[in-house]
Protein backbone atom coordinates (compact mmCIF):
# COMPACT_ATOMS: atom_id res chain seq x y z
CA UNK A 1 0.00 0.00 0.00
CA UNK A 2 1.53 3.26 -0.93
CA UNK A 3 -0.61 6.66 0.29
CA UNK A 4 0.51 9.98 -0.15
CA UNK A 5 -1.08 13.35 1.37
CA UNK A 6 -0.45 16.85 1.29
CA UNK A 7 -2.00 19.80 2.75
CA UNK A 8 -1.40 23.38 3.21
CA UNK A 9 -2.46 25.79 5.60
CA UNK A 10 -3.17 29.75 4.67
CA UNK A 11 -4.12 32.72 6.66
CA UNK A 12 -6.40 34.90 4.62
CA UNK A 13 -7.47 37.17 7.33
CA UNK A 14 -6.61 38.11 10.59
CA UNK A 15 -9.77 36.01 11.37
CA UNK A 16 -10.06 33.93 8.52
CA UNK A 17 -8.05 30.78 7.66
CA UNK A 18 -8.32 27.93 4.93
CA UNK A 19 -6.62 24.21 4.88
CA UNK A 20 -6.58 22.40 1.27
CA UNK A 21 -4.32 19.60 0.21
CA UNK A 22 -5.23 16.11 -1.50
CA UNK A 23 -4.62 12.23 -0.37
CA UNK A 24 -3.80 9.44 -2.69
CA UNK A 25 -3.54 6.41 -1.76
CA UNK A 26 -2.50 2.85 -4.06
CA UNK A 27 -3.51 -0.84 -2.76
CA UNK A 28 -2.78 -3.81 -4.46
CA UNK A 29 -4.01 -7.67 -3.19
CA UNK A 30 -4.92 -11.09 -4.88
CA UNK A 31 -8.64 -11.96 -3.82
CA UNK A 32 -9.16 -15.88 -3.04
CA UNK A 33 -10.62 -16.15 -6.64
CA UNK A 34 -7.05 -15.17 -7.84
CA UNK A 35 -8.18 -11.87 -8.82
CA UNK A 36 -5.48 -9.10 -8.89
CA UNK A 37 -7.05 -6.21 -7.42
CA UNK A 38 -5.50 -2.23 -7.05
CA UNK A 39 -7.77 0.27 -5.35
CA UNK A 40 -6.80 3.74 -6.05
CA UNK A 41 -8.56 6.81 -4.78
CA UNK A 42 -7.24 10.21 -5.41
CA UNK A 43 -9.21 13.20 -2.88
CA UNK A 44 -8.72 16.47 -2.52
CA UNK A 45 -10.32 18.81 0.05
CA UNK A 46 -11.01 22.34 1.61
CA UNK A 47 -11.14 24.03 4.76
CA UNK A 48 -12.43 27.39 6.17
CA UNK A 49 -12.65 28.58 9.55
CA UNK A 50 -13.77 32.01 10.42
CA UNK A 51 -13.93 34.24 13.73
CA UNK A 52 -16.89 36.10 12.59
CA UNK A 53 -16.73 38.23 15.80
CA UNK A 54 -15.07 37.60 19.24
CA UNK A 55 -18.01 35.28 20.07
CA UNK A 56 -19.01 33.63 16.88
CA UNK A 57 -16.78 30.80 15.28
CA UNK A 58 -17.76 29.72 11.91
CA UNK A 59 -16.17 26.73 9.84
CA UNK A 60 -16.87 24.68 6.88
CA UNK A 61 -15.44 21.97 4.80
CA UNK A 62 -15.56 19.88 1.80
CA UNK A 63 -13.80 16.94 0.44
CA UNK A 64 -14.16 15.06 -3.31
CA UNK A 65 -12.85 11.50 -3.36
CA UNK A 66 -12.48 9.52 -6.64
CA UNK A 67 -12.31 5.91 -6.11
CA UNK A 68 -11.21 3.38 -9.14
CA UNK A 69 -14.16 0.59 -7.93
CA UNK A 70 -16.35 3.22 -6.59
CA UNK A 71 -16.70 6.42 -8.55
CA UNK A 72 -16.55 9.43 -6.97
CA UNK A 73 -18.36 11.06 -3.82
CA UNK A 74 -18.23 14.57 -2.36
CA UNK A 75 -18.59 14.90 2.08
CA UNK A 76 -19.09 18.22 3.21
CA UNK A 77 -19.30 20.03 6.90
CA UNK A 78 -20.98 22.90 8.19
CA UNK A 79 -20.69 24.17 11.71
CA UNK A 80 -20.60 27.00 14.09
CA UNK A 81 -19.77 28.02 17.92
CA UNK A 82 -21.09 30.99 20.23
CA UNK A 83 -19.13 31.83 23.34
CA UNK A 84 -20.94 33.50 25.96
CA UNK A 85 -17.57 34.70 27.71
CA UNK A 86 -18.93 36.61 30.94
CA UNK A 87 -20.87 33.21 31.98
CA UNK A 88 -18.11 30.75 30.33
CA UNK A 89 -20.88 29.23 28.47
CA UNK A 90 -20.51 27.99 24.42
CA UNK A 91 -23.66 26.95 22.43
CA UNK A 92 -21.91 24.94 19.12
CA UNK A 93 -24.07 22.93 16.24
CA UNK A 94 -23.01 21.01 13.17
CA UNK A 95 -23.94 19.54 10.20
CA UNK A 96 -22.67 16.92 7.89
CA UNK A 97 -22.67 14.56 4.88
CA UNK A 98 -20.21 11.96 4.83
CA UNK A 99 -19.29 8.60 2.98
CA UNK A 100 -17.66 5.36 3.77
CA UNK A 101 -16.63 3.38 -0.05
CA UNK A 102 -16.20 -0.87 0.85
CA UNK A 103 -12.69 -1.59 2.24
CA UNK A 104 -11.08 -4.48 0.32
CA UNK A 105 -11.88 -6.52 3.28
CA UNK A 106 -15.54 -5.66 2.99
CA UNK A 107 -16.00 -6.56 -0.93
CA UNK A 108 -13.40 -9.55 -2.08
CA UNK A 109 -12.63 -12.61 -0.38
CA UNK A 110 -9.06 -13.55 1.38
CA UNK A 111 -7.36 -15.99 2.95
CA UNK A 112 -4.82 -13.88 5.66
CA UNK A 113 -3.59 -17.50 5.87
CA UNK A 114 -3.62 -20.07 9.26
CA UNK A 115 -6.62 -22.00 7.77
CA UNK A 116 -8.74 -18.74 8.46
CA UNK A 117 -10.67 -16.91 5.33
CA UNK A 118 -12.52 -13.97 4.45
CA UNK A 119 -15.97 -13.96 2.71
CA UNK A 120 -16.88 -10.89 1.65
CA UNK A 121 -19.94 -9.58 -0.37
CA UNK A 122 -18.17 -7.91 -4.07
CA UNK A 123 -21.45 -6.00 -4.46
CA UNK A 124 -21.37 -3.64 -1.86
CA UNK A 125 -22.03 -0.07 -2.20
CA UNK A 126 -20.74 3.37 -0.20
CA UNK A 127 -21.91 4.01 3.01
CA UNK A 128 -23.70 7.27 3.37
CA UNK A 129 -23.90 9.27 6.51
CA UNK A 130 -26.13 12.29 7.33
CA UNK A 131 -25.51 13.31 10.53
CA UNK A 132 -26.14 16.24 12.81
CA UNK A 133 -25.21 17.97 16.50
CA UNK A 134 -25.61 20.42 18.86
CA UNK A 135 -24.39 20.88 22.72
CA UNK A 136 -23.87 23.22 25.13
CA UNK A 137 -20.41 23.54 27.19
CA UNK A 138 -20.20 25.05 30.43
CA UNK A 139 -17.00 26.09 31.98
CA UNK A 140 -16.63 25.80 36.08
CA UNK A 141 -13.02 27.39 36.57
CA UNK A 142 -10.87 24.62 35.26
CA UNK A 143 -13.88 22.01 35.01
CA UNK A 144 -15.34 21.66 31.59
CA UNK A 145 -19.16 20.29 31.44
CA UNK A 146 -20.40 19.37 27.96
CA UNK A 147 -23.60 18.23 26.56
CA UNK A 148 -24.15 17.30 23.18
CA UNK A 149 -26.92 15.48 21.20
CA UNK A 150 -25.66 13.26 18.03
CA UNK A 151 -27.84 12.16 15.10
CA UNK A 152 -26.64 10.12 12.33
CA UNK A 153 -28.45 8.61 9.05
CA UNK A 154 -27.03 5.70 7.72
CA UNK A 155 -27.85 4.41 4.07
CA UNK A 156 -26.24 1.50 2.71
CA UNK A 157 -24.54 0.39 6.07
CA UNK A 158 -21.68 -2.29 5.71
CA UNK A 159 -21.84 -5.00 8.64
CA UNK A 160 -19.77 -8.16 9.08
CA UNK A 161 -21.15 -10.92 9.99
CA UNK A 162 -20.76 -14.66 10.06
CA UNK A 163 -21.61 -16.31 6.27
CA UNK A 164 -23.25 -19.12 5.33
CA UNK A 165 -23.64 -21.52 1.94
CA UNK A 166 -27.21 -23.48 1.22
CA UNK A 167 -27.36 -24.53 -2.09
CA UNK A 168 -24.77 -22.88 -3.57
CA UNK A 169 -26.15 -19.70 -2.56
CA UNK A 170 -24.00 -17.26 -0.36
CA UNK A 171 -25.33 -15.21 2.25
CA UNK A 172 -23.95 -12.33 4.37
Amino acid sequence: RFTMNWNNRIELTDDLELIAGFEYSDSNYVSLEGRDLDYETLGVYAKATWQATDELLVDGGVRYEDHNFFGGDTAWDLGAAYSFDHTGTRLKARVSEAFRTPRLLDSEAFNPGFGASQRANPNLKTEEILGFEIGVEQDFGGHLLEVTFFQQDLDNAIARGPSSTVGGVTSY
